[in-house]
């Protein structure tokens, strides 16, 4: 399946650079494997945190589109 997006060049030159100078179809491929994985944890009632090493400052993902996804 091919893939068209229009995203800003400056924000994937930046995610690129950020992650090793990734090409555009590596990341994209990456952005999506971990959406499925996200999308998987939703529909099991899980939510999606993060924390700092000392497991605090905890913070939950905010992604909408997350939050319609009926937990089996």
């Amino acid at each position: 399946m091919e893939i068209r997006l229009n995203i800003d060049d400056d924000f994937m030159k930046n995610l690129s650079k950020n992650l090793g100078d990734l090409k555009t179809s590596k990341i994209t491929t990456e952005a999506l494997t971990i959406l499925n994985w996200a999308v998987e944890e939703a529909k099991n009632g899980r939510v999606i945190l993060s924390t700092d090493k000392k497991g605090e400052d905890v913070k939950q993902l905010a992604m909408p589109v997350l939050d319609k996804i009926t937990a089996k």
